[in-house]
Protein backbone atom coordinates (compact mmCIF):
# COMPACT_ATOMS: atom_id res chain seq x y z
CA UNK A 1 0.00 0.00 0.00
CA UNK A 2 0.99 3.41 -0.94
CA UNK A 3 1.04 6.32 1.25
CA UNK A 4 0.27 10.00 -0.45
CA UNK A 5 2.49 12.72 1.17
CA UNK A 6 0.41 15.42 2.75
CA UNK A 7 0.31 18.36 0.28
CA UNK A 8 3.55 20.67 1.66
CA UNK A 9 5.16 17.37 1.22
CA UNK A 10 3.99 16.56 -1.82
CA UNK A 11 5.01 20.26 -3.52
CA UNK A 12 8.55 20.14 -2.15
CA UNK A 13 8.68 16.74 -3.60
CA UNK A 14 7.74 18.16 -6.88
CA UNK A 15 10.01 21.39 -6.98
CA UNK A 16 12.85 19.27 -6.23
CA UNK A 17 12.43 16.85 -8.75
CA UNK A 18 11.49 19.37 -11.07
CA UNK A 19 14.74 21.48 -10.40
CA UNK A 20 16.87 18.24 -10.83
CA UNK A 21 14.95 17.33 -14.48
CA UNK A 22 15.81 21.37 -15.38
CA UNK A 23 19.45 21.20 -14.20
CA UNK A 24 19.81 17.90 -16.09
CA UNK A 25 18.62 19.45 -19.08
CA UNK A 26 20.22 22.27 -18.85
CA UNK A 27 23.80 20.84 -18.57
CA UNK A 28 23.31 17.88 -21.51
CA UNK A 29 25.46 18.40 -24.43
CA UNK A 30 23.10 17.77 -26.79
CA UNK A 31 19.21 18.25 -26.54
CA UNK A 32 19.22 15.75 -29.75
CA UNK A 33 20.56 12.96 -27.54
CA UNK A 34 18.50 9.73 -27.26
CA UNK A 35 16.96 9.05 -24.09
CA UNK A 36 18.53 5.67 -23.05
CA UNK A 37 15.35 4.48 -21.16
CA UNK A 38 13.38 5.74 -24.29
CA UNK A 39 15.51 5.56 -27.15
CA UNK A 40 12.67 6.68 -29.97
CA UNK A 41 12.90 9.72 -27.71
CA UNK A 42 15.41 12.84 -27.89
CA UNK A 43 16.07 14.87 -24.93
CA UNK A 44 14.70 17.92 -26.80
CA UNK A 45 11.06 15.67 -27.11
CA UNK A 46 11.31 14.58 -23.42
CA UNK A 47 11.68 18.18 -22.14
CA UNK A 48 8.63 19.31 -24.27
CA UNK A 49 7.00 16.60 -23.11
CA UNK A 50 7.42 17.25 -19.68
CA UNK A 51 6.52 20.80 -19.53
CA UNK A 52 3.62 20.55 -21.49
CA UNK A 53 2.18 18.18 -19.19
CA UNK A 54 2.82 20.63 -16.32
CA UNK A 55 0.63 23.79 -18.70
CA UNK A 56 -1.98 21.29 -20.61
CA UNK A 57 -4.31 22.42 -18.32
CA UNK A 58 -3.70 26.38 -18.52
CA UNK A 59 -5.94 28.32 -20.74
Amino acid sequence: MHNTPESPELLKMLDERSRAFRAAIESAPDLGAQVPSCPEWTLLELARHVGGASTSNRP
